[in-house]
């Protein structure tokens, strides 16, 4: 069986968020090191990187009663490490993070990314409205240690049958 739209919209954001390198045109590397619900405490983490999780997938009948309106929940957590851990170096992965959820704001499933940055979109759009995201922490220590961390909250919103999770409307 396929995976569901949601575990594909999940594989097409961590793809996305590995592309952030400097050699892509972005500012920062933290595309090096991208996890999936990591639950390791940060300032544990022995690398700098971004984690993703995606705590809230809201479903409600679509208006034109044809299948259902999903909002996903995600969140893109960086850290820096000790040295790294810099009030820039938080800024400029956030602004990484920012600029690689607009390079296709519809989450196209085989989209490739480029120095530029620049989005080479094919295969479906997974995602119906495009993407809203913000900031809901900056931080430079966590447990008395040096460890810079900031999250980007962002949601995709998405269509699929109704009670189908696995058919993209």
């Amino acid at each position: 069986m396929p995976d569901s739209v949601r575990q594909r919209i999940i594989t097409a954001v961590l793809a996305r968020f590995a592309a952030i390198t400097t050699a892509n045109g972005f500012q920062t590397d933290i595309g090096e090191n991208v996890t999936e619900w990591n639950l390791i405490p940060i300032q544990e983490r022995l690398l700098s990187g971004v984690d993703v999780s995606d705590p809230k997938d809201t479903a409600e009948p679509a208006v034109s009663n044809s299948g259902e309106d999903h909002e996903l929940t995600l969140k893109a957590t960086h850290h820096w490490k000790s040295g790294d851990a810099t009030p820039e170096n938080l800024r400029k992965a956030t602004a990484d993070i920012f600029r690689a959820i607009g390079l296709d704001r519809y989450w196209h499933e085989n989209t490739t990314i480029s120095a530029g940055p620049i989005a080479t979109k094919s295969g479906s759009a997974l995602a119906r409205n495009g993407t809203v995201a913000d900031v809901d922490q900056m931080d430079l220590s966590q447990g008395g240690k040096i460890v810079g961390a900031a999250q980007v909250t962002f949601r995709i919103r998405y269509r699929t049958e109704t009670l189908n999770p696995y058919v993209l409307k």
